[in-house]
């Protein structure tokens, strides 16, 4: 069982069903109604933390295989920081060389205004360093969680939204059951996936 129909929930029920797995998915409101629906939407592999980048990559690469279905734009992505911040772009600068993710590093004030002067004739804030994705961009929120319940259902997961859970049911040391307000539902296993910021 997977709680939240948001990126997370959705993407971990659509391979969870795809390599056979009974899934049920439960969302207190509907597909995409809490953060994912209404975030951003920014696809880039700016991380510091190691593990992220090669997940980052994958994701990446999973947009570029059918952007119209996620609504995504490929535009790019231009991560411009004053000198504290050049240490975090150098290291998400190696982890992008160490899983082949493609960027560019510029560093110096001087080589960074004359970059950003290309696309912006009139920059004039002083930059220590600036990293580019090229394969960066946007995807429409809202379009994209709908596309990841499309492929989750086309697995086999089902989706049930407006169902709350209250709570969960344990024996020796496991969920059982997770309690909702429509009832108790027995499970093998739950992924509580609230998002990354819960």
């Amino acid at each position: 069982m997977v709680i939240g129909a948001g990126v997370n929930g959705l993407s971990v029920a659509g391979a969870l069903a795809e390599r056979g797995a009974d899934v049920l998915v439960l969302d207190k409101g509907r597909v995409g109604s809490g953060a994912s629906g209404i975030a951003g939407g920014i696809v880039r592999n700016y991380y510091r933390a190691g593990a992220i980048t090669e997940l980052v990559r994958m994701s990446v690469e999973m947009f570029e295989e059918d952007p119209e279905a996620f609504g995504f734009r490929q535009v790019g992505y231009i991560a411009a920081v004053p000198e504290a911040q050049v240490e975090d772009l150098l290291a998400i600068r190696d982890q992008h060389e160490r899983v082949g993710y493609e960027s560019e590093l510029v560093t110096g004030e001087a080589d960074c205004g004359e970059y950003l002067s290309w696309t912006w004739p009139d920059w004039d804030a002083p930059v220590a360093a600036l990293l580019h994705e090229r394969r960066g961009g946007w995807a429409d929120s809202l379009q994209t969680v709908r596309h990841l319940a499309v492929r989750a259902r086309a697995a086999g997961a089902e989706i049930r939204e407006g169902v709350e859970v209250i709570g969960f049911e344990r024996r020796g040391g496991r969920v059982r059951a997770v309690m909702t307000g429509e009832g108790r539902l027995p499970c093998g296993a739950v992924v509580a996936a609230p998002g990354p910021w819960a």
